[in-house]
């Protein structure tokens, strides 16, 4: 009877440490996992802060034709799609809106949109906007 408990303890202590370890690299991969995505939403937002500058600074030249703007958003067009699920709600859709106008020539439009979405961004990260 005493073999019997001996193996029998032992069997669970083993049971137990596996089970303790499989749980133990689930939190652990889940915890990489979350700042792994907390590192691209931050270096996602570090990128879209300045290049709506960078449009609002072209928009504010005269540019009729809004090329150096227009070339801000048909370059960064692939990044911000492979990086939209990362950003604060509400900047994907002024982006969106802010390419548009810029495509439509509509300087307002576009200059309230990049307007839109900086205190946004500042929020998120609880900053100040600069000018």
């Amino acid at each position: 009877m005493e073999i019997f408990l001996i193996t029998l303890g032992a069997i669970l202590g083993i049971a137990g440490s596996i089970v303790g370890q499989f749980i133990d690299s689930r939190l652990r991969r889940k915890t990489r996992r979350n700042e792994y995505i907390a590192e691209r939403e931050v270096d996602a937002c570090v990128w879209i802060y300045p290049e709506f500058k960078k449009i609002m600074l072209h928009l504010d030249r005269k540019d009729p034709d809004f090329q150096n703007a227009r070339k801000i958003v048909d370059d960064d067009n692939d990044r911000f799609w492979d990086n939209r699920l990362l950003l604060p709600p509400g900047v994907p859709e002024a982006w969106i809106y802010c390419r548009n106008a810029i495509l439509d020539r509509n300087k307002e439009e576009a200059t309230r949109q990049a307007q839109i979405a900086f205190p946004i961004i500042c929020k998120e990260f609880g900053l100040k906007e600069f000018p």
